[in-house]
């Protein structure tokens, strides 16, 4: 290696960072200096800062193209939506059922063929078109026949769809059709629900708080057993559906035992505290700080009932002030330490 070659590597490696002018008068001062590092920069250096913004420009580009299907998705089924409300004499009963199950139909097929993986975000696009259509062909077909839409009518198609959905989520195992799957599963519970409060003497309503809080935990469980049992690779489309499931259950289980009042306004404290720990447990975000929400939420109303125009009540204010502070420390802290850091 001759002069030029020697002061050509120098300038490359002070501009990559791997050696410094300090270390340039050290060896000219005599003094040791490691050599490794420097002969092996350009070997180990070169390919790290080369690939960094490729990959980012990719992954830039993918979520352009999710986003791109996601808005596609909506438009079309936005499209049919529209064409059957202004034309839905004109095309007649064969037109209805063909724009409607028909496509919702094709679009299940198409996606079940998408076995690659590759295809995996084009093939969800179409199992959502599918789902979105499904029951408004259903309808349409039940109309003409004049079948009235009872509950009992109602929970037979949202059976049949949760089964459909089912066998395509064992078949594909495609993550968005978890959600596919339980929205009809949750249509079938809530139909016979009020199935039974329309049969009783009387509506109840804490039956509703009751199915409510019933049906978040389902929700969780399904999201636990899904991320536990599931072959799926770890994929960011899992992780959103596993999320997703998580602060729905959350939503539905504190909002039904929020309302329940009485002597289940302290036990709600406990319960609580149970989600704080859960989210932890489940690495969740969507559970933690909606725990926190209702947390501060509760205090407050507790304050409202039992201190509101009595001298209590401000200096209970001033406790609950900083209560909030702490809670919002608190989940911070979780978030930070227990959750992100896992």
């Amino acid at each position: 290696m001759d002069k030029k070659q020697i002061i050509s590597l120098l300038e490359t490696q002070l501009a990559a960072g791997t050696i410094t002018r300090d270390d340039l008068s050290a060896l000219a001062s005599g003094e040791a200096m490691p050599v490794v590092s420097t002969v092996s920069a350009p070997y180990t250096t070169s390919t790290p800062t080369a690939a960094v913004p490729q990959k980012q420009e990719g992954n830039h580009s993918k979520y352009v193209v999710y986003a791109l299907y996601a808005i596609g998705a909506v438009t079309a089924l936005a499209g049919i939506t529209i064409l059957i409300a202004q034309n839905w004499e004109q095309i007649g009963f064969l037109g209805r059922v063909l724009v409607t199950a028909g496509i919702a139909f094709v679009s299940y097929a198409i996606a079940l063929l998408l076995g690659k993986h590759e295809h995996r975000v084009i093939a969800q696009v179409l199992f959502a078109i599918s789902a979105g259509l499904a029951p408004l062909g259903v309808y349409v077909f039940l109309e003409e026949m004049r079948v009235d839409f009872t509950l009992e009518t109602q929970m037979l198609i949202a059976g049949m769809l949760a089964v459909i959905y089912g066998a395509a989520l064992l078949v594909s195992k495609r993550p968005l059709l978890v959600l596919v799957t339980t929205a009809f599963a949750t249509w079938l519970y809530w139909a016979y629900v009020f199935q039974i409060l329309t049969n009783a003497a009387s509506f109840e309503e804490e039956m509703l708080k009751w199915a409510s809080i019933v049906s978040g935990v389902a929700y969780i469980c399904i999201g636990y057993g899904y991320r536990a049992l599931s072959t799926i690779e770890d994929s960011v489309d899992k992780r959103a559906v596993v999320g997703f499931l998580y602060t729905l259950g959350t939503l539905a289980v504190l909002g039904g035992a929020s309302m329940l009042g009485g002597v289940f306004d302290l036990a709600f404290i406990g319960l609580l505290f149970v989600t704080f720990y859960a989210s932890v447990f489940l690495r969740s975000r969507g559970m933690l700080g909606l725990s926190a929400i209702f947390l501060i939420v509760h205090l407050i109303k507790l304050t409202g009932l039992y201190f509101v125009g009595s001298l209590g009540w401000p200096i209970a204010l001033i406790g609950i002030g900083f209560l909030v502070i702490g809670v919002g420390y608190g989940t911070y802290y979780l978030n930070r330490h227990f959750i992100a850091a896992k």
